[in-house]
């Protein structure tokens, strides 16, 4: 016996509707949990680059300044505050 019933057929549809939402935002979650994850390593390796440029900038200053301060010394310069 083939009878309609449109309260089935509006379950089945609320039903594949959740469904369809459900998976669409599981993906969109997935796929923001990759984005930051990405953005993690990104990050890691920016502040890995920025050691690194920090560590030979402190050793270019290094030597600069003493370079400075024997040249100072070397021409007879006083310098107030120093």
């Amino acid at each position: 016996m083939n009878t309609y019933n449109r309260h089935d057929e509006l379950g089945t549809s609320e039903e594949e509707i959740y469904i369809n939402s459900m998976e669409s935002w599981i993906k969109e979650q997935e796929s923001r949990r990759e984005q930051i994850v990405s953005t993690i390593k990104t990050s890691t390796e920016i502040v890995e680059q920025n050691k690194i440029q920090l560590h030979w900038l402190d050793k270019a200053l290094e030597v600069a300044k003493f370079e400075f301060e024997e040249w100072k010394k070397n021409n007879n310069i006083a310098m107030p505050n120093g």
